[in-house]
């Protein structure tokens, strides 16, 4: 808990230090704050082929033109269990030369990395995945994004019971996503 809190104040600490650092949303210095909510495909022993909706906000920091940096985390609730998790983020935006202009005329494709790590009421959680998606900026602070995703998760340590109540101790699963989010840009 006490790398958590210092990992949120140094990244705080950053955030502060550089904010209108950049001259648009992409640029270096730039700040992304967002969320998505999106509908998931669970599938593998650990889930019994379950489909559920979900919350995940994040935050980064672009240490370069179009590469952002951050901290990704995610909440489910479902049945009796809540699942939380959080971990980092890497993103890579890809636009042309000339959206850089403006991009509010143009919609810039993204990939992002993460990992998590995260525990419910009766288990502990990694998840390692992957996101393709399109941003759409409304104007030059906010934009729209859609991805789909994929990740690879493992269920380890205590005993966890699946969708339909079979007891399980180590189990790993995969996740098929669909979403939609909100991104604010601050610059």
């Amino acid at each position: 808990m006490k790398q958590l809190l210092l990992l949120i104040t140094i990244f705080l600490f950053t955030l502060s230090s550089t904010i209108f650092a950049s001259e648009n949303a992409l640029d270096k210095g730039a700040v992304r704050i967002g969320g998505s909510i999106s509908f998931q495909r669970f599938t593998g022993d650990a889930y019994s082929d379950v489909t559920i909706f979900n919350f995940t906000p994040s935050a980064s920091y672009a240490v370069n033109n179009g590469f952002f940096i951050g901290i990704n985390t995610q909440i489910e609730k479902y049945r009796s269990n809540t699942n939380w998790s959080i971990g980092p983020i890497v993103e890579f935006y890809f636009p042309t030369q000339n959206s850089l202009d403006d991009l509010t005329k143009t919609v810039v494709p993204y990939m992002r990395f993460f990992a998590t790590k995260g525990k419910s009421n009766s288990a502990d959680f990694k998840y390692l995945g992957l996101n393709l998606g399109f941003l759409k900026m409304l104007n030059q602070h906010i934009g729209l994004d859609f991805g789909i995703s994929y990740s690879y998760d493992k269920i380890e340590g205590k005993q966890y019971y699946s969708f339909y109540g079979s007891p399980l101790t180590e189990r790993s699963g995969h996740r098929l996503m669909v979403g939609l989010g909100i991104e604010s840009f601050l610059f």
